[in-house]
């Protein structure tokens, strides 16, 4: 009897030790895997990551135009001394104060004000940027100044005005309905004072789709920047914003089209194939 129970504590301890043997196989197999996975993480490099094309020509064409936002925003900074306008590239906007353009419940632009002064600026500067940009007979495309081959669909000129509705006086006198149709007309008054009273031209500049890259809008109180009803908020959300609006590929097909359209008849460019590369 006790033999036979001695026999079985010996099968026992044998197969206990089998199973720690497996165990600390195993533990040693998964600390293997672990160093090599250290050792080929210390080897990998951002570089072999492969990027996709398409996302790196919008990260291009978005750096591209926050860069020429601030070019044109300090040309007109240096023409009219103590204008206060910004840049907001995220939303590819340059931003006047409304204040600074227009008296309350006010459209338009008269001659020698600094509205026109403003308008005059923005015509120039964009005179001597959007051949680079743009389609058309007057484009003048060139990778010195547009290595990221961005085109621009549309840029407007856009009127805001604050929460408060204009009075029952001025819209007898203006025939005005409330604030989106005075800041409709403020933003197309802005654009008549910078292209058809004075850079005409500036309307020949096209997208790809054949039509000026120039237009208007008007919000009213509708896309306030700073909520409230405070006279600061009040104050920054009268505005006249100038928003550049890229034409934005949905592939690699369309980002090639526009590569062909800004390099035609321009034979001293790289072709198309080298510029994809």
């Amino acid at each position: 009897m006790a033999t036979a129970t001695e026999g079985k504590r010996r099968r026992h301890e044998e197969g206990e030790s089998v199973f720690v043997s497996m165990t600390d196989l195993t533990v040693s197999f998964l600390f293997i895997i672990l160093i090599l996975l250290a050792f080929f993480a210390t080897q990998f490099k951002p570089e072999d990551n492969v990027t996709d094309p398409l996302a790196s020509y919008l990260e291009a064409a978005s750096s591209m135009r926050a860069d020429l936002l601030e070019g044109l925003a300090e040309r007109i900074r240096q023409r009219i001394p103590g204008i206060r306008v910004t840049v907001v590239a995220a939303d590819g906007v340059i931003r006047f104060r409304g204040d600074d353009l227009f008296q309350s419940g006010e459209w338009r632009i008269r001659s020698g004000s600094t509205a026109e002064r403003v308008a005059h600026a923005v015509g120039d500067a964009l005179a001597d940027t959007l051949p680079c940009y743009t389609v058309g007979d007057q484009a003048d495309f060139d990778v010195s100044c547009n290595e990221a081959f961005a085109v621009i669909e549309t840029i407007q000129i856009e009127g805001h005005t604050d929460n408060v509705p204009i009075s029952a006086l001025r819209r007898s006198m203006e025939k005005m309905l409330d604030n989106r149709d005075l800041s409709a007309r403020r933003g197309a008054e802005t654009l008549r004072a910078t292209t058809d009273r004075y850079r005409p031209d500036l309307m020949g500049f096209l997208n790809l789709h054949g039509q000026s890259v120039l237009s208007f809008a008007g919000y009213g109180a509708m896309r306030p920047i700073e909520p409230g009803s405070t006279p600061e908020a009040r104050a920054a959300n009268r505005r006249i914003d100038v928003r550049f609006i890229l034409q934005t590929p949905q592939n690699l097909h369309q980002v090639k089209e526009i590569k062909e359209r800004l390099t035609r008849n321009r034979p001293s460019l790289p072709t198309v194939q080298e510029q994809t590369r």
